[in-house]
C-alpha cells in the first residue's frame, strides 16, 4: 500500500492522489486501506517515515565517516542522487509538496510527528556536520541550521530539476561545485 499510495501521490501530488487509485493500485479496496490507515494523511505521514527512517540512517552514515566536513555534504550529495534514482516517485512526492506546502511546515495533524521527525533528524546532522567544518575552519559562518536547511533546499531542487522539469538541469560536477562554493570557505572548493 505504501508502494502504491508513493506512486499515486508522486503522480497525482496529495491533494488529488485518490485513495481508489491507491487501493486499485495495491490489490486492495478502499475500504480495506481504512483498515490500515485512519485517513489519507495518516498514509502519506507513514509513506513519509518509512523513506524518512531509510534517508535519516544513510545521512547518518555519511556524518559518521572519515571525511571532511565539506566531503561529507558532497557524499550526502552523492548519496542523494542515487537514492531519488531508485525511489524516483518518492522525489516526485517531495516535488508535489513543495508546491503544496513546505515539507519542514507540513501539518500533518496529531497523529503523525513520526514522518516530520526524521526531516529534523536529517537537518540536525547535516547542521552537526556543518558546525564541526565551521569549528575546523573548512564550511563558512553562520547558523549551522540554518544553513543545513539552505543546503537540504539546494539538494532537493537540484534533484527535482533532474526530474523532467523543464529547465536544464545542472551536471552533478556543477552541483558540486555550486555546494563547494556556498559552504566552503575556501574560493577553489568544490
Amino acid at each position: 500500500m505504501l508502494d502504491a499510495a508513493e506512486q499515486v501521490f508522486g503522480l497525482d501530488g496529495f491533494r488529488d492522489g485518490s485513495l481508489r487509485r491507491i487501493g486499485e493500485l495495491s490489490g486492495f479496496s478502499t475500504a480495506a486501506i481504512y483498515l490500515f490507515f485512519e485517513n489519507k494523511q495518516q498514509l502519506l505521514t507513514e509513506m513519509l517515515s518509512r523513506r524518512g527512517e531509510d534517508w535519516s540512517a544513510r545521512v547518518a552514515s555519511a556524518a559518521e565517516r572519515d571525511l571532511s566536513p565539506l566531503d561529507k555534504l558532497h557524499a550526502i550529495v552523492d548519496m542523494a542522487t542515487a537514492y531519488f534514482a531508485e525511489h524516483p516517485d518518492f522525489l516526485r512526492v517531495l516535488g508535489h509538496l513543495r508546491g503544496e506546502a513546505t515539507l519542514a511546515r507540513l501539518d500533518f495533524g496529531d497523529t503523525s510527528n513520526v514522518g516530520r521527525d526524521y526531516f529534523v533528524e536529517i537537518r540536525d546532522c547535516i547542521a552537526g556536520i556543518i558546525e564541526d567544518g565551521q569549528e575546523q575552519g573548512d564550511l563558512r559562518e553562520g547558523h549551522p541550521r540554518t544553513l543545513a536547511h539552505l543546503f537540504s533546499l539546494l539538494v532537493n531542487e537540484f534533484l527535482l530539476l533532474g526530474d523532467g522539469s523543464r529547465v536544464d538541469p545542472l551536471a552533478a560536477s556543477q552541483f558540486h561545485a555550486l555546494v563547494g562554493g556556498a559552504f566552503g570557505t575556501h574560493p577553489d572548493v568544490g
